[in-house]
């Protein structure tokens, strides 16, 4: 509130800040840093101050061009107006029709080099392969096909003829796999064909006849007239005879081509009077979002597969930002969890998989809750890969049924005063119910005190004096009922715990417990886990150690909080067990079927990546670009439809 006092400091007017701040410093968590900046952004720009986060970063400032491309005043219902105008629609094939889960398309050549093995090509593959294009084009024909390229690679040596015929299968099998059709401009194919008009596909390709109409099919198209093709034909759309060609095929009707390229989409043919609609691919509507700036793209071909997976889904349709004036809208939390969070997810699990066969693990506890949505994907990926890999189990527990169970001392009780109670408006009496089991006496002079009133080291005190014995026989009976849980479970020798984000809690209380020593493998780590866990050898961590949510430039530990809330289950927090070892849940306040929807969308995500790559847990993917994409969702660049912006509740147990 204005006027109020805060850490010794009055809280300005706006008016006061626009007069008195050069710079304002966000000093918040960084998953809400963002959301305070929007308040503020307005103000802040039309006065010139800057804005700075703890961990020294700026706010992106979104560039308000992007809104006055005249790209954005396309859309559908203009586009079905031109079909309806004409009697031939030609479409182009590839960035048109279809787009590939990949950057560039001789990105595709990488994953040939993966699957055929190093006994047939050396690693220059992908270079000696384009080159040999150029040869085609230069000495041979323009209108070259698949045979001929590698008829070429044979010649120059680089590949025997048994050779040549496995790699050209294995090329159109990728291909199938990475190929996928931009829906709606499937859906205008449909239109035009509805309304009677002659469809043709004239695309300029070194995939013959067959195979491409496999590929068509395969994608659900085929309600065309006639398939023209640069290396079946002898013309292309580049030097623009095969224009001429349409237009004797079709003598006085009016054509209208659809395709991408500026040149062989749009230039080419409009010379040779044909009218065209250039629709935008999926490299470009990205590069006009502004959303490109902020994915650094490497070459290798797990970074292209990385943008492919992104692409497909954030702008399949050409047509999908238009009205949102460049700004990619996210309306549903299946696409929330396929977008940001499915690279993060899969990057984990294949790190987890030869992670813990390197530290010869033989169970892995995926601790709940934040291990449900984990442990499933685990046993999918190994189930599915026929992979060989550690135990995976879904281990019920929670910092509360944990940190209860392992008290065996007044040292034990401070541990949890000190480590887990750390919401300074909580009152005494929730702290004693809700971190220890025990009911406040009636009579006890801090019944209904906040912890900032008293403080930590006084309530210890009055704990210890007037509830300890109560404390410990509580937690002893909690210990047992653990136990009846755990003889339920096939355990083996050498045992990991998974977890998200760890600050090294529930596996220190866990192997308290258990009197069993084991490894953590985490996403992160946060900065305070050598207050509480100190044995860092036996943390292991992918995206980084002694992240701070409040310093760290790492997109994991900025958006740590969304991770908490996506990583959720189906029941509430564990309590504890009952006396015939059952779970004891707390009530959830929020329904988790939107979560759930999030969950499917990670899951999809899974499913697709095995199946278009089979060498999955071969892959390397760069954590970099990974936490860049998981960042991407708080750009203003982007819009959370108010579904999505709902189903972040976040709330912690020890809490109010």
């Amino acid at each position: 509130t204005v006027g109020q006092q805060i850490y010794g400091l009055r809280v300005l007017s706006e008016q006061e800040m626009t007069m008195m701040a050069r710079a304002i410093i966000i000093v918040s968590n960084l998953s809400i840093a963002g959301t305070i900046y929007k308040r503020i952004a307005k103000t802040t720009q039309d006065h010139k101050i800057d804005v700075y986060y703890l961990n020294g970063l700026q706010p992106q400032i979104y560039d308000a061009t992007i809104a006055n491309n005249p790209y954005w005043k396309k859309g559908e219902e203009d586009l079905k107006k031109k079909i309806l105008e004409n009697d031939i629609i030609s479409f182009d094939v590839f960035d048109t029709l279809l787009m590939r889960r990949c950057r560039m398309p001789e990105d595709v050549f990488g994953f040939v080099v993966d699957e055929v093995g190093v006994e047939y090509v050396d690693t220059d593959f992908v270079l000696k392969r384009k080159v040999a294009e150029k040869i085609c084009f230069q000495y041979i024909t323009k209108y070259f096909n698949i045979e001929q390229i590698y008829d070429v690679l044979c010649k120059e040596g680089q590949i025997s003829d048994y050779e040549k015929g496995v790699m050209i299968q294995k090329e159109i099998e990728i291909e199938m796999r990475f190929l996928v059709p931009r829906k709606s401009v499937c859906e205008l194919l449909k239109y035009a064909k509805k309304h009677g008009k002659t469809v043709i596909l004239t695309t300029d390709m070194y995939l013959g006849r067959e195979v491409l109409t496999v590929i068509l099919r395969q994608n659900g198209i085929y309600e065309y007239d006639r398939l023209l093709i640069s290396c079946e034909e002898k013309k292309d759309k580049y030097w623009g005879n095969i224009w001429e060609y349409v237009k004797g095929l079709f003598p006085n009707k009016k054509i209208l081509h659809i395709g991408d390229n500026k040149i062989s989409d749009e230039k080419t043919p409009k010379e040779h009077r044909i009218e065209t609609y250039r629709i935008a691919s999926s490299n470009e509507m990205l590069e006009m979002s502004g959303i490109n700036q902020y994915l650094e793209i490497g070459r290798s071909r797990e970074d292209s597969l990385l943008w492919g997976m992104f692409a497909v889904k954030a702008v399949n349709n050409p047509f999908g930002m238009s009205k949102t004036k460049g700004k990619l809208y996210i309306s549903t939390m299946y696409e929330f969890g396929y977008l940001f969070f499915g690279p993060l997810v899969l990057n984990y699990l294949l790190w987890l998989i030869k992670k813990t066969k390197e530290q010869q693990i033989d169970t892995i506890l995926f601790v709940a809750r934040d291990g449900y949505l984990l442990e499933k994907l685990y046993q999918k990926i190994i189930y599915t890969k026929q992979i060989e890999a550690p135990c995976g189990v879904y281990f019920l527990s929670s910092r509360r049924a944990s940190s209860v169970a392992s008290v065996e001392s007044e040292e034990d009780i401070w541990f949890i005063f000190d480590k887990l109670c750390n919401i300074v408006s909580v009152k005494y009496e929730m702290i004693l119910e809700k971190a220890f089991g025990v009911k406040i006496d009636a009579d006890d002079r801090y019944l209904g005190c906040a912890l900032y009133e008293v403080g930590k080291e006084e309530l210890f005190r009055n704990t210890i004096e007037r509830y300890s014995q109560r404390i410990l026989k509580n937690a002893e009976q909690e210990r047992k009922n653990y136990f009846k849980y755990l003889e339920t479970l096939q355990l083996g020798k050498h045992i990991g715990i998974v977890n998200f984000v760890c600050r090294g809690v529930t596996q220190y209380c866990i192997s308290k417990m258990m009197k069993k020593r084991m490894k953590g493998f985490y996403f992160a780590s946060e900065e305070d886990i050598v207050n509480i866990y100190p044995k860092m050898d036996d943390i292991f961590c992918l995206y980084g150690e002694y992240l701070s949510t409040h310093t760290s430039q790492l997109n994991l530990a900025m958006k740590y909080l969304y991770g908490e809330i996506v990583f959720s289950a189906p029941n509430g927090q564990l309590i504890c067990f009952s006396d015939s070892g059952i779970p004891i849940y707390a009530a959830r306040s929020q329904e988790f079927r939107k979560i759930h929807n999030c969950h499917m969308g990670i899951e999809q995500y899974v499913d697709d990546m095995m199946n278009i790559v089979s060498n999955l847990l071969e892959m390397t993917f760069s954590n970099e670009l990974v936490d860049q994409i998981l960042g991407v969702f708080d750009l203003e660049n982007v819009i959370l439809s108010e579904e999505v912006k709902e189903s972040f509740f976040f709330e912690d147990y020890y809490g109010e």
